[in-house]
């Protein structure tokens, strides 16, 4: 009786260790280097540096009151084209994910982007009676 205990016990013991050894295997790495490239008025790059174990990642934009939220997948897609609208900013937050089991995730990491004002078209500046002040208009 007391062989199979010992028995029992140290495979008890081997299941733990192995099923440790799994979690912190699991856990996935976070991304780093998120920055915005090639900002104009219509979009931007978002390019970050990948993260270890990842299976691929999550791309959440916040501008004013409407957020959406891109899921990536695939380890080796590191950057994300954004449409933007000119003049708003935008809240972008980048996590890594990795999914075998359960699906694990990275913190999130975060950058503002401003997009470029729109250009300015039509302008016309007219001078007012008096000759002392203008009158500027544009679209």
């Amino acid at each position: 009786m007391r062989k199979s205990f010992k028995a029992v016990l140290s495979m008890m013991f081997v299941v733990l260790l192995v099923s440790a050894t799994m979690i912190t295997t699991l856990a996935v790495g976070n991304i780093s280097n998120l920055k915005a490239t090639n900002v104009t008025a219509k979009s931007a790059t978002i390019p970050w540096s990948a993260a270890s174990g990842a299976d691929g990642y999550e791309l959440q934009y916040t501008t004013g009151s409407t957020t959406k939220k891109v899921t990536i997948k695939g380890k080796n897609t590191t950057s994300y084209k954004l449409t933007l609208t000119p003049g708003k900013s935008y809240t972008v937050q980048v996590r890594s994910y990795d999914k075998v089991i359960k699906t694990y995730y990275g913190s999130w990491y975060k950058i503002t982007v401003k997009a470029v004002p729109a250009k300015v078209t039509n302008f016309k500046a007219t001078q007012l009676a008096g000759g002392s002040s203008l009158k500027l208009t544009w679209t």
